[in-house]
């Protein structure tokens, strides 16, 4: 039987919900038990409760009313008085609705009775006022006893609540105990199951994953997968697909190789009869001519340069490109870019400073690292406008060497920013420096920086320039700082 990811989860859930629905039924039983116990406390004792009080301040009312009464005898007060009293009847109609027990029944008995006595006593002096002497007058009206009957009913309600609410706290902490225990034996079950359903999942599945790296980096080795669920049909589908890009990049390797040999000798015949034009071996030249001769050149400058980024980028993609890494001085090979760029730097007037500080060397490529760096200054060049400036610095960051290009060209839009690196991709702004390139160039910045376990990185301001930032690891055997060329207090200035 295949016993799928799919089948293999809905087990585990299964027994877990099971156990879970065990123990959940327990704990609604008890705790259906403890609500039904509690909300005949609810219902009775609080309300009772909270009708006593009502009546105790009732009682302060009336007192009040009546004294007032029986110093004025307005009408007016008896009409309140009598509206208190009434309401009185009310509650204590609801109070004695509620079913006790005989103590409580016979408090109520009580209360009611001198609250009668109370009220019949008012009411003859109302209609009988001439009866009333001063020392009646100015004896408060009290109802002392009714309020500590009642003060007696409310504690005796009290304690009733207080031993439910024990009995409520001993059942439930009963219940948790019993929860906390079937949940500890439910989440170690859980885990135990997740932990083999997640073994079985991902230990292929980290197969899948490693092999998928590798043929990223262009090694086509077949997937070994030996569950019998859909990671296995994964790792056959990845090997299939391995297969094919493995002979894909074949086909690819072949045909770039076929494609330089194709282009490079046409260009070699162009580049002859060039030669033999600049030499004038087959006559002088006129104005014109010469003039088309230049633009020959350039072309042809051109096109391989174009073609040799192109076959380094299939190299690249292809996984053939190989990096010869070497102990390497990176400020002579920064400082021999910088030089190269002079020419171009200086017919359109821009200043260039190179600065440094004295950095150990890194382990590199110099031939690639100095087309990286070439390619940087002269992007750099071509997108800063006449009389601007670039400046190159090198600096060392703990366990890195920052090699900075910095320009105060057209900069890149922040739309455009992330995509720079791309094969064939330009700045949408790229038309204001008047300079088209090929789209290769910082492809093959990143290449080849990245074939050095290093990075690459770009900040811009649109209209206030680049920063192009490589960033190179320095291994442990190379950390001691050596003297290069440090030309950080009498930079390099390159001058139209």
């Amino acid at each position: 039987m295949k016993l799928t990811i799919y089948n293999k989860m809905m087990i585990g859930f299964t027994i877990i919900i099971l156990i879970l629905t065990i123990g959940n039924a327990y704990m609604l039983f008890e705790l259906y038990a403890v609500s039904d116990k509690t909300k005949v406390t609810l219902t009775s004792n609080v309300q009772a409760i909270d009708l006593a009080k009502q009546l105790q301040t009732l009682f302060y009312e009336e007192e009040a009313y009546a004294q007032k009464f029986l110093i004025a005898y307005d009408d007016v007060y008896y009409a309140m008085l009598d509206e208190r009293t009434r309401r009185f009847n009310e509650d204590m109609d609801s109070l004695t609705a509620i079913p006790f027990a005989q103590e409580e029944l016979d408090l109520l008995a009580n209360v009611q009775r001198v609250h009668n006595g109370f009220a019949d006593g008012l009411a003859r002096r109302r209609f009988a006022p001439g009866t009333s002497t001063e020392t009646d007058i100015r004896t408060p009206v009290r109802l002392d006893s009714a309020r500590t009957m009642l003060d007696r009913f409310i504690r005796i309600n009290q304690s009733s609540i207080d031993a439910a609410m024990a009995t409520v706290e001993n059942t439930t902490q009963s219940s948790v105990n019993v929860a906390l225990l079937l949940t500890l034996g439910t989440l170690l079950i859980a885990v135990t199951l997740a932990l083999i359903i997640t073994r079985t999942i991902t230990r292929p599945l980290g197969h899948v994953i490693r092999s998928t790296e590798q043929i990223a980096r262009g090694t086509f080795d077949p997937i070994r997968v030996t569950s019998n669920d859909e990671i296995a049909s994964l790792a056959d589908a990845v090997n299939d697909m391995s297969e094919k890009l493995k002979k894909i990049n074949e086909y690819k390797a072949d045909l770039m190789y076929q494609i330089s040999h194709e282009l490079r000798t046409p260009l070699q015949t162009i580049l002859s009869a060039q030669f033999l034009l600049a030499e004038q071996r087959l006559g002088p030249l006129n104005m014109e001519q010469q003039k088309l001769h230049g633009s020959i050149r350039g072309s042809v400058d051109k096109l391989m340069k174009f073609t040799n980024q192109f076959l380094d980028l299939a190299k690249v993609e292809a996984g053939m490109m190989e990096f010869r890494l070497l102990p390497c001085n990176i400020v002579s090979i920064v400082t021999s870019a910088v030089e190269e760029v002079r020419l171009l730097a200086a017919q359109r007037q821009i200043i260039v400073n190179l600065a440094t500080t004295p950095v150990p060397h890194a382990m590199a490529d110099s031939e690639k690292l100095s087309q990286v760096f070439g390619n940087l200054l002269s992007n750099a060049v071509k997108y800063t406008d006449k009389g601007g400036m670039i400046h190159v610095s090198i600096i060392r960051a703990r366990n890195k060497l920052l090699v900075s290009v910095k320009d105060t060209g057209v900069g890149i839009p922040q739309a455009d920013l992330s995509r720079v690196f791309t094969k064939f991709y330009q700045a949408s702004n790229v038309s204001r420096s008047g300079s088209k390139g090929t789209g290769l160039g910082l492809a093959l910045v990143k290449a080849f920086v990245e074939g050095h376990g290093g990075r690459v990185f770009a900040t811009s301001t649109v209209g206030a320039g680049s920063t192009f930032t490589v960033e190179l690891p320095i291994p442990e055997t190379l950390q001691t700082p050596i003297r290069g060329v440090d030309v950080s207090a009498t930079p390099s200035v390159l001058h139209g």
